[in-house]
């Protein structure tokens, strides 16, 4: 790959990375797998001024479900997955579904349901790319 020009040189790109990383304050890993290895790089969350309302803490609809504004919003009641969900996603409109899975516990595929649910309900939506966007709460 040197050769063809692929690539700079050979064998430096992990420790530049790590050196970037740390000068730019970014959080990041090397994890080795199975099949190799990958780096995992940690966003914080883009602020762009934009859609910055002041967040008000919510009542805990998982414990409080008949005073919950979500519910108000349907016909029916949403299920308590899904009203967990709802809730990280209020207190952080950019999480991921793997930080949304490692914050409640519960697999990948029971977020990706949980939240095919909510927006089919019309209760969310995803704005902007998978990768920088944000979850917005529609009312």
């Amino acid at each position: 790959m040197y050769k063809r020009k692929d690539i700079e040189s050979f064998g430096t790109g992990l420790k530049r990375i790590s050196d970037e990383c740390r000068e730019a304050g970014v959080e990041f890993e090397f994890q080795l797998r199975k099949l190799g290895f990958a780096v995992v790089f940690y966003r914080k969350p883009i602020h762009t001024g934009e859609n910055t309302e002041p967040y008000t803490e919510p009542s805990d609809p998982v414990n409080d479900p008949v005073n919950d504004p979500v519910n108000d919003l349907v016909n029916e009641p949403v299920n308590k997955t899904a009203l967990r969900i709802l809730t990280e996603i209020k207190k952080n409109r950019y999480l991921t579904y793997e930080e949304l899975a490692n914050n409640l516990g519960i697999s990948i595929a029971t977020i990706r349901r949980n939240i095919k649910t909510l927006k089919d309900m019309g209760l969310i939506v995803r704005e902007g790319s998978a990768k920088t966007g944000y979850w917005r709460v529609l009312s």
